[in-house]
């Protein structure tokens, strides 16, 4: 992006050789690029004073977390939340869909591990260790928040306003 003009570029390898094609509307799989977007949701409901970063999360769930847990927003974001990296009994569940480990981990599941099992691997704010369970609790508690789903809120909030318009969260798209 230079200025409020992007250009884009991709390249296809065939046997040995690379060519250059147009992938301005290719399909891309994004991973861990979520948390950026995730991010990007928190710090825009932030600057609307809608959340506190060093607020609990608490706060804007309709039930509470395990162990009466406090953790921030920001904590979540930074991952400093004490959170493992996945949720207890994840990794037998997802050898079912390796293409997509997260396929069967639902709201309801969520919400059961935040309400039942959740078990720190320190102390929040002390130290830093990377989470994918703690910014799925960060994008849900955002969703709650809004009363909007994941996807909707980021296309309100940064898809559509980037001129992003074909990325989505939509996997079958």
């Amino acid at each position: 992006i230079h200025d409020s003009t992007a250009t884009f570029y991709g390249a296809v390898r065939t046997n040995d050789t690379l060519k250059t094609i147009d992938n301005k509307s290719s399909v891309f799989e994004i991973g861990s690029l979520s948390k950026v977007f995730t991010a990007a949701l928190l710090a825009d409901l932030a600057t609307e004073n809608k959340l506190q970063l060093d607020q609990p999360i608490q706060a804007h769930l309709d039930f509470p977390l395990h162990d009466s847990l406090q953790i921030t927003f920001k904590q979540l974001a930074n991952h400093t939340s004490g959170l493992p990296r996945i949720p207890s009994g994840f990794v037998w569940e997802s050898l079912w869909h390796m293409d997509n480990p997260y396929k069967e981990y639902d709201e309801d599941k969520l919400r059961k591990y935040m309400g039942n099992e959740i078990e720190l691997a320190g102390e929040p704010g002390t130290s830093w260790q990377y989470s994918n369970i703690g910014a799925g609790i960060l994008g849900y508690t955002l969703t709650q928040i809004e009363d909007q789903s994941y996807e909707e809120m980021l296309q309100q909030r940064v898809f559509n306003p980037l001129g992003m318009q074909h990325s989505t969260t939509r996997r079958e798209l």
